[in-house]
């Protein structure tokens, strides 16, 4: 935990701070069954943004893919593989974990859930779930929904836990293990409060894991399910799922994920045994599942699905004015390069090249991913990256975020209004 970083290439939040419905029971989940070309668009990047691209992969990031959503067409762009030992190029079509941006899905979902009266904000985490559940939580009586969602609750995170960051992250990893909602959470049973609920601002995932019980526990059925059906099913959402939890409704080719293991990585996460060296300080982690995430950062999508469900949330296609409000009821959270960032309810906000970007990152093992709508501009954009820095010790390795927001990448495509 930290400061924030002052370095566009890693604005993390947590370092900042600190078939739609199909079950499955085991295994890196996704269809290969051949080149998926119905999620591919012919509007390609201009080249000045392609070049761009092309200067980070494969040379610094083993791929990267994007998508740029504007009122009527979607740019897409990819440079570097999919896979490095086949040396297979990536597509911007290919599908890969979105981390954290997983926290905005389920914002969204609690936030209809409130539309619909089914939930108040200002009510408390165990008034949903009982007393009896999750009690050796710190903080768990007393913490607001809308606390869960802007991290202010004082519920110290399970990411940090140095035994959950070996089990999920390193050494100890089981791949055939599905890991259950309320696994993760077990890692800061009895481990105290980090501050009153409301007093500060404090990067947790533990929130969003807590939200998506209670989004079960209201509505009866799984987490999944509900975002399938309230936000997947409508907008087409074709190659968005859970990993470990669910398969994309169509084929959908998923790129390996790969992590740098530093020294610091070795000693806090351990390297498992299923990871395959491609290199001196990278692995193919690709046999590894994200359901240890689960609520916090589970989902696995493709740009062009991401890019589409930022563009929708902006435009009020998901949301009321008053519920999107909410969600960008800023409180300001810390300090970038680029000026202060600011915590919603599962959205962040922050600079770029002068102008304010609103949306949220993602890192898990193996991936890296960023999305972001440009204020006073109908543009939404997503980059994701096959490359993960977790647990790393170090800020300066090229991300998804070192694409996304940069100032020179913000400048070039917030021209792109007429084009898309």
């Amino acid at each position: 935990m930290g400061p924030p970083v002052a370095d566009y290439r890693k604005i993390s939040r947590r370092h900042a701070a600190s078939g739609f419905l199909t079950a499955i029971t085991a295994g890196r989940i996704c269809y290969a069954l051949g080149n998926p070309s119905h999620l591919r668009t012919d509007n390609a990047l201009p080249p000045n943004v392609q070049a761009f691209l092309n200067s980070f992969a494969p040379r610094q990031l083993p791929g990267v893919a994007i998508a740029i959503r504007g009122s009527a067409n979607t740019l897409v762009g990819e440079a570097g593989y999919r896979s490095l030992a086949a040396r297979t190029l990536i597509r911007a079509t290919d599908a890969i974990g979105i981390g954290s941006i997983t926290k905005t899905f389920v914002a969204v979902v609690a936030m209809q859930l409130e539309e619909a009266g089914r939930i108040s904000l200002d009510a408390l985490a165990l008034d949903y779930l009982g007393s009896q559940k999750l009690r050796n939580v710190a903080n768990i009586g007393n913490a607001s929904i809308a606390q869960l969602m802007g991290h202010t609750s004082g519920i110290p995170s399970w990411e940090d836990d140095p035994d959950w960051i070996r089990d999920a992250r390193g050494a100890s990893i089981n791949p055939t293990k599905i890991w259950s909602s309320t696994a993760s959470l077990q890692y800061i049973y009895g481990k105290p409060a980090l501050f009153a609920p409301g007093a500060k601002y404090s990067y947790s995932n533990s929130n969003y894991t807590i939200l998506g019980l209670i989004i079960e526990a209201i509505t009866g059925n799984a987490l999944w399910h509900e975002i399938a059906r309230r936000i997947c099913a409508p907008l087409d959402l074709y190659n968005t799922y859970m990993d470990g939890i669910s398969t994309p409704a169509k084929a959908t080719l998923c790129a390996n994920r790969y992590q740098y293991v530093t020294p610091y990585f070795e000693r806090i996460a351990g390297v498992s045994k299923y990871f395959t060296k491609v290199g001196d300080d990278l692995f193919d982690v690709s046999k590894a599942n994200l359901s240890c995430e689960w609520a916090a950062g589970s989902i696995v999508s493709t740009a062009p699905d991401v890019a589409k469900f930022f563009s929708a949330l902006r435009s009020g296609r998901l949301l009321k004015p008053a519920s999107l409000g909410f969600m960008t009821a800023w409180r300001e959270a810390g300090v970038t390069s680029q000026g202060p960032f600011y915590v919603g309810h599962g959205l962040f906000r922050q600079s770029s090249a002068g102008r304010s970007l609103v949306g949220h990152t993602g890192g898990v093992l193996g991936s890296t991913a960023n999305a972001f709508w440009i204020e006073g501009r109908p543009i939404a954009y997503a980059a994701l990256s096959n490359f993960g820095t977790e647990d790393t010790g170090q800020s300066s390795r090229m991300t998804a975020n070192s694409v996304a927001q940069s100032p020179k990448f913000v400048e070039m495509i917030s021209g792109l209004v007429e084009r898309i």
